[in-house]
């Protein structure tokens, strides 16, 4: 399972690569002598032909205390990096348009547990591979007929962390690359009244949970069904169709602040409607210079039929939220999306 993984993730890698390595001279132009990337002004219409580009940001927070310091104060030291890459593809010719992104994210804290006897830990803190794709056709200046398709997952391990009866830590594996993985695709319809706004619905769409380790499948944690002809073996893959409703926002509010909202609404048809799966991103960025943005995020998670509960038993469902602050260091390259 191990090799699946890293070739699926080699296949994301190479297809972003091929992507960004096609080369289109409309994209350019020629000022005073020299090759610089054409640029598009807000309501403007995008040139036919590839637009490619990408971001790379590295956050970080860092927490030092000496010896001195009082342990009934509280607080540990730890260094927390959180590493973000997001590159996009996007095609445009005439009525049609291809837009493709890909987002990798990975982080990981280091802390130093002054009262243990094994005070040197380090625990994954984010991850997060997310790649996605949609063909639109122009039905009108504001409405095209779009077709998509998603994909989610992780890279490496996860655990819930515990005691056991004499106090030592103990860990369990609940989740790790393709398990959990989500994949999606269908067709609709995406209204476009602004370059900064959109929503798409599609009616007729198919939402595929994968769990490839049989382990964590059996924990049942992540929403995926039981086998039929035996209850507590729990299916590597459960498939969904259903309603897919989503609504992006991205503006500029004002000089070196930009926020961007992503609201994920799915709706299961079949089994009585069962299973309603929400999510919500939003991100604020306050640009300090070139290479120094300020981020706050927020992450919302509905799912009607993932364990927020761990510990305690069956299926705890839940509102999920991760927020973070951080300052960032990062480089962006290529043109606008």
């Amino acid at each position: 399972m191990k090799k699946t993984t890293v070739l699926f993730l080699l296949s994301l890698l190479s297809l972003s690569t091929a992507l960004w390595a096609q080369n289109d001279p409309k994209d350019r132009v020629v000022v005073q002598g020299k090759i610089k990337k054409a640029e598009t002004k807000a309501g403007e219409e995008l040139p036919n032909g590839w637009r490619r580009g990408g971001e790379g940001i590295v956050n970080l927070s860092l927490t030092s205390l000496n010896q001195n310091w009082q342990a009934q104060f509280g607080g540990n030291n730890n260094l927390l990096a959180v590493a973000n890459l997001g590159l996009f593809a996007n095609y445009k010719q005439n009525k049609f348009t291809w837009n493709n992104d890909l987002r990798i994210t990975y982080g990981f804290v280091n802390f130093l547990d002054r009262q243990s006897d094994d005070p040197f830990k380090v625990r994954k803190a984010d991850d997060l591979v997310m790649f996605g794709s949609k063909a639109g056709y122009e039905l009108s200046k504001k409405l095209y007929a779009v077709g998509f398709l998603d994909f989610i997952t992780q890279f490496s391990p996860g655990y819930k962390y515990g005691t056991d009866s004499i106090g030592a830590e103990t860990r369990t594996l609940v989740s790790k690359g393709l398990s959990p993985a989500v994949l999606r695709l269908g067709a609709g319809i995406d209204y476009r009244p602004s370059d900064y706004f959109s929503i798409m619905f599609a009616p007729v769409s198919f939402r595929g949970l994968i769990v490839s380790d049989q382990a964590i499948a059996n924990q049942f944690i992540h929403g995926n069904a039981a086998e039929d002809s035996h209850p507590l073996v729990g299916k590597k893959f459960t498939p969904e169709f259903g309603a897919l409703l989503q609504a992006k926002f991205k503006k500029d509010l004002g000089k070196n602040i930009n926020y961007e909202s992503n609201l994920d609404l799915f709706q299961n048809y079949l089994n009585s409607f069962d299973g309603t799966y929400v999510t919500w991103n939003n991100l604020l960025s306050l640009k300090v210079n070139e290479y120094i943005t300020t981020r706050i995020e927020s992450n919302l998670i509905y799912n009607t039929k993932a364990d927020v509960n761990l510990v305690e038993a069956g299926i705890q469902n839940g509102l999920q939220h991760r927020l973070f602050f951080g300052v960032g260091f990062g480089y962006k390259f290529g043109a606008k999306p």
